[in-house]
């Protein structure tokens, strides 16, 4: 399944939705413009091609028109046939890649209190797949009659219902195009947060997954770049940040509650991570938001 690869932010942004009903032999008119425009057959059968490359389209069928690049029908429809689409504005996809090479485990960098934007993060749309109409018909016909009543209180719930319409045509790619790896993967990431705070036993990971750990790890490190270790002591670090940004616990405090028992460990795991020790991080937490509590 090939995928295009989106920057976000920004989500894309609804320019209209429409639906119509064809008659026979309806043939879709030459178009180029710089939107995206998602079609969805309801019912019937679709045909169109876009820069030479033709897509045959049946009821539950879904494909993603790019901007930039010309479509036109390359065949009439042989019987009525209903579509539903969208069009949005964003801008044109990174690159095109197979669902195989999406890193869905790949671990993303958390903002920290001082940044002012946020990180590049991307998402992943099938060109063309198929959704059971049944699942996303509902939502389709809810964006359709809100934006044919369009208002100021409607608009930011109409922008809502294109997030989660993204998000039902991307998880098909994210269930399908999961392979046994990757699948082990987010099993592995599932235990590691469920045992963040104890001790790391290979024995225990391979009776409740059912693999051998050399495996698991390697399944891991393939999608996250990461041995399990290194995964789990990232979750710690991540709590210990947050219990030294909103909490007064001591040091050792912190390490007992996020499985670093260790003072000197946890300092030392926290420098490596950070450049900073856990002391230094919390004092400058507390030079952004206001002065340091009397002890």
């Amino acid at each position: 399944m090939l995928c295009l690869e989106l920057k976000i932010p920004p989500l894309p942004q609804v320019i209209t939705v429409g639906r119509s009903v064809t008659g026979k032999a309806y043939q879709h008119f030459r178009r180029c413009f710089e939107a995206y425009n998602i079609v969805f057959v309801q019912s019937g059968s679709f045909y169109i091609t876009e820069d030479d490359i033709a897509y045959n389209m049946k009821e539950g069928d879904i494909l993603v028109l790019e901007p930039g690049k010309t479509h036109w029908g390359h065949r009439p429809s042989p019987e009525h046939t209903e579509l539903i689409w969208v069009h949005l504005s964003h801008p044109r996809a990174i690159r095109s890649l197979d669902r195989e090479q999406i890193p869905w485990s790949y671990p993303l960098q958390r903002n920290e209190d001082n940044d002012e934007r946020p990180f590049d993060q991307s998402m992943y749309l099938p060109k063309m797949t198929y959704i059971d109409p049944a699942s996303i018909v509902p939502l389709l016909e809810r964006m359709y009659l809100m934006f044919h009543s369009f208002s100021v209180s409607n608009a930011l719930p109409l922008h809502a219902l294109v997030s989660e319409l993204l998000v039902k045509i991307q998880s098909v790619a994210q269930v399908r195009g999961r392979s046994r790896s990757a699948y082990l993967s987010e099993k592995v990431i599932e235990y590691l947060q469920q045992h963040a705070n104890v001790p790391l036993h290979y024995q225990h990971l391979e009776e409740s997954l059912h693999y051998h750990f050399d495996y698991l790890s390697r399944c891991l490190k393939k999608h996250t770049g990461k041995t399990p270790l290194q995964y789990m002591r990232g979750i710690q670090i991540n709590q210990a940040k947050s219990l030294l940004e909103n909490t007064e616990l001591t040091i050792a405090e912190i390490g007992e509650r996020v499985g670093l028992n260790s003072q000197g460990y946890l300092n030392r795991i926290f420098r490596q991570s950070t450049g900073m020790t856990p002391n230094q991080y919390r004092a400058s937490c507390r030079r952004n938001y206001g002065p340091e509590p009397q002890r």
